[in-house]
């Protein structure tokens, strides 16, 4: 049985949103459907005190959350205790990155609502004045999606996209409205994959406990000699869902390292689906690969170099990753904050 009402926002309860409480095997879950929050998500009635207690700051890094778990998977994500301190230790996205996003929700705006491109989205009331309730949808969906805690910082954020000549603002010379228009710059920048500016590095390899050596060793002082920062998924005690928290920071990865490295068992699978993720969306791939392991490379990959490295000169397996990250990529801002230091 469900009961659905207007009622208040669970993440920013000085939003109102649309509450369906859900009895029987899942007690004490709502599933809230609010713009602020971006869309819908779920939450055990347990764990709002702890959402109470959240900054704005972090709520904002919340909502980023829920969004690109429903994006990812289709589904809202379920709110619980372990879901809340990860916003506390999760990276602000970049400015670049919220500008994007704010540009991806206004396509989706303008097909779904109108039909057609080239449509005004209005935000918010420059003055103050009492919008329409799709107005006022809008402009809580664009603080959602752009990771934005004040009208302020949206604006901010508009501003760069008119000097990108991505977005026209509409002007209303007897009405307080802020509208923006997509620009056919606009649209053809989102068709042309983002590329991150981040200095993280995602590691793809064989999870094996006989390749931490190398991954220590070899892989890892590699890429922070170029001055970048190696991340492997297995280590990150934040993730929960594994195959969403993958995409996600491949995603967000400047380039990505993957050992194609197998055991008897054969080759790894996960590997080849994380490379092939990553150079799908145009972002840069580093292939390395024991050479005792040079024949199992499939026939589709080994078009690509690799990087050849043997057990007992994992140092040279080290200086040959810098030096291919540094001939591909350039040097990382780790490296770049090392040179300028007194």
């Amino acid at each position: 049985m469900m009961n659905r009402s207007t009622d208040r926002c669970r993440i920013w309860p000085q939003y109102s949103a649309e509450v369906t409480w859900v009895s029987g095997e899942r007690k004490n879950v709502s599933r809230v459907d609010s713009p602020r929050a971006g869309g819908e998500y779920e939450i055990e009635g347990e764990v709002e005190w702890l959402v109470s207690q959240l900054t704005e700051r972090q709520r904002a890094r919340l909502t980023t959350r829920l969004i690109d778990h429903r994006r990812q998977t289709g589904r809202p994500l379920l709110v619980r205790e372990k879901e809340i301190g990860k916003p506390q230790v999760a990276g602000a996205l970049q400015v670049s990155d919220r500008a994007r996003r704010l540009m991806e929700l206004f396509r989706h705006e303008e097909l779904f609502r109108h039909g057609t491109i080239g449509e005004e989205i209005v935000l918010f009331s420059q003055s103050g004045t009492e919008v329409p309730p799709t107005m006022e949808a809008s402009g809580q969906m664009a603080l959602a999606w752009s990771e934005s805690t004040t009208k302020k910082e949206l604006m901010y954020l508009c501003r760069y996209l008119v000097k990108k000549d991505w977005i026209e603002v509409k002007r209303h010379p007897t009405d307080p409205h802020f509208g923006v228009v997509m620009t056919v710059e606009g649209h053809a920048a989102l068709e042309v994959p983002p590329r991150s500016e981040s200095n993280k590095v995602f590691v793809a390899m064989w999870l094996d406990q006989s390749m931490d050596k190398v991954y220590e060793q070899g892989i890892k002082p590699g890429i922070e000699d170029a001055g970048y920062e190696a991340f492997r998924i297995d280590r990150d005690p934040t993730v929960d869902k594994i195959d969403d928290a993958i995409m996600a920071s491949i995603r967000g990865c400047r380039f990505l390292v993957a050992d194609f490295t197998h055991g008897s068992d054969g080759a790894r699978g996960g590997v080849y689906f994380e490379a092939g993720f990553a150079r799908g969306l145009g972002i840069e791939v580093v292939s390395t690969c024991r050479t005792d392991c040079f024949e199992g490379i499939h026939f589709d990959t080994r078009q690509y170099y690799h990087l050849g490295w043997e057990e007992n000169e994992l140092d040279k397996l080290r200086s040959e990753i810098a030096e291919r990250i540094h001939a591909r990529l350039g040097p990382g801002a780790a490296s770049s904050r090392a040179q300028s230091s007194p």
